[in-house]
């Protein structure tokens, strides 16, 4: 229910056609694609024995892959939503706010990546 609530909330703020420039498009896209190999790559390692670090997600990652979407679908949509709600009256802290968290992700996958080349326990 709270997936779909979610949901609903994306679709509400994507009817904003002011609010999705090229540039927002592109970071949202590089995001999703972030989140993906997230959870691809959580998922991978919770099955070699290691575990999700984040107190606030791991509640849903220890849950299979069916919560590990459900956190990805809801951090997704906070991304859009924060940029939404600090782009209307501060656009400069909502684009540097949008690329830090991008960036961050970025790094975090490039660690999770390292740790997946690694060999098996």
């Amino acid at each position: 229910m709270k997936i779909l609530a979610a949901m609903l909330l994306l679709c509400a703020i994507a009817q904003a056609q002011d609010f999705w420039t090229t540039e927002r498009k592109t970071a949202t896209t590089i995001y999703t694609a972030e989140i993906g190999f997230d959870g691809t790559a959580t998922q991978v390692l919770q099955s070699r024995g290691h575990y999700e670090m984040n107190p606030l997600s791991s509640p849903f990652t220890n849950r299979g892959p069916r919560g590990q979407a459900a956190y990805s679908v809801l951090s997704v949509v906070d991304f859009v939503l924060v940029d939404r709600l600090l782009s209307k009256h501060h656009p400069r802290a909502a684009r540097i706010l949008r690329w830090t968290i991008i960036v961050g992700q970025g790094a975090n996958d490039a660690r999770q990546a390292v740790i997946l080349g690694r060999p098996k326990r």
